[in-house]
């Protein structure tokens, strides 16, 4: 303030421009940094670096007052794996994050418009860098038409993938989609004479990795290959191979446990808006640095588009929340029985106010008719003796 006092024009200038240089991004250091990323790494470990930079930039821009998007800890394992090993320190220092102890903070001055620079930089080095091996035998998760995934038969469960020594081509652990049918193959049925659209199914969808499957019901759950189906009910729709990840399991245990206490509890959850499906894509992104195939996530879009879909937006996040919690079961240590699956829960019904307001005028009507009959000696007799007297009739 002191500075501002007093100053010219000139000055003042000047030190709004020094203000802006030290909040914004420098694009120039931000651009060498992440060439220095792609020249010093393997395609796969340079992807790796820089989708989950841009994913912590993502996370500011979402929640730009939230302290702890502002912080990466370099003792953290998993940015010890994904940045620091791959030389993406200087990235984040480019972008505006400055030492402070063991972490990096980004200042408050930088903020979701400057870091906009950063973000378009990033996505364009993801977008024109090499290809990892593995996703380049199959398309991308994110781009995959629905014929390329592989619907097994219906009885089918998840089954361990094939080990890095016996897959052949491509280092690391698979990853694996896992797709069910909620509606149990009503969807197809139902979905156009109710909403006016083609759904073929209502999907959930766990990440299977490390001879576990990953998904998100009641928060975040892990359990053994084929536990889901046998305590749902539920078999597998469909299966897509995604690629390969050089994460060791702990880092992606880590991960898990923290999304699910940021974004994936089971208060977090929304049919339409935060589902099993949205965490399937962040665990894809951070093991493979691509997500699952866009018309899954695309759904409740496409319902919410029509108008039934609006009229029943309430009713469908209200039966959402605890048909999620009825699908999980934790960590099991084995497959539970398999069980029929929950009933949707039904809503009371409540007549249209217009329906009401007419039976409560018919029942008016009705009684200002018998006190108009009372009060002129015509009242009707008692039904029980009513009844007596048809029942004495010839």
């Amino acid at each position: 303030v002191g500075a501002l006092q007093g100053a010219n024009p000139a000055a003042l200038r000047a030190l709004v421009q020094q203000h802006a240089a030290a909040a914004g991004i420098d694009k120039a250091a931000c651009d060498a940094a992440i060439a220095d990323v792609l020249r010093r790494n393997s395609p796969p470990a340079a992807r790796t670096a820089l989708s989950t930079v841009l994913k912590l930039v993502d996370n500011v821009i979402a929640s730009p007052a939230d302290p702890k998007f502002r912080r990466v800890k370099a003792s953290n394992e998993a940015v010890k794996q994904r940045i620091v090993a791959a030389h993406g320190m200087p990235l984040l220092a480019a972008i505006g994050f400055r030492e402070e102890g063991e972490s990096m903070v980004l200042p408050p001055g930088v903020d979701a418009v400057a870091l906009g620079d950063a973000r378009r930089a990033l996505a364009l080095a993801l977008a024109s860098a090499p290809a990892p091996a593995a996703a380049a035998a199959a398309p991308p998760a994110a781009v995959a038409p629905a014929a390329s995934v592989v619907a097994p038969a219906a009885s089918a469960v998840p089954s361990a993938v094939p080990s890095a020594a016996s897959a052949g081509d491509g280092a690391g652990e698979p990853v694996v989609l896992y797709v069910y049918d909620l509606s149990g193959g009503a969807a197809r049925g139902m979905a156009q004479a109710l909403l006016g659209i083609d759904v073929e199914i209502i999907p959930h969808t766990g990440v299977g990795v490390f001879g576990r499957e990953y998904y998100f019901s009641g928060g975040v759950q892990r359990e053994p290959l084929g536990a889901f189906t046998a305590h749902s009910g539920l078999p597998v729709h469909q299966t897509l191979e995604l690629g390969r990840t050089s994460l060791p399991r702990e880092v992606f245990d880590e991960y898990c446990d923290e999304v699910g206490a940021a974004r994936f509890s089971a208060d977090a959850y929304s049919l339409l808006e935060n589902n099993c499906n949205h965490f399937s894509n962040e665990c894809a992104q951070f093991l493979l640095g691509v997500g699952i195939p866009q018309h899954i996530l695309d759904l409740p879009r496409a319902v919410l588009a029509s108008p039934m879909g609006q009229m029943l937006r309430p009713l469908l996040e209200a039966m959402g929340r605890p048909l999620n919690a009825s699908l999980g079961h934790g960590d099991a240590a084995a497959a539970a029985p398999p069980t029929q699956p929950s009933p949707l829960p039904q809503p009371p019904y409540t007549p249209p106010a217009g329906v009401l307001a007419a039976v409560r005028a018919e029942e008016e009507a009705a009684a200002a008719a018998r006190s108009a009959a009372r009060s002129a000696g015509k009242a009707r007799p008692p039904r029980a003796a009513e009844a007596r007297a048809r029942a004495t009739r010839p």
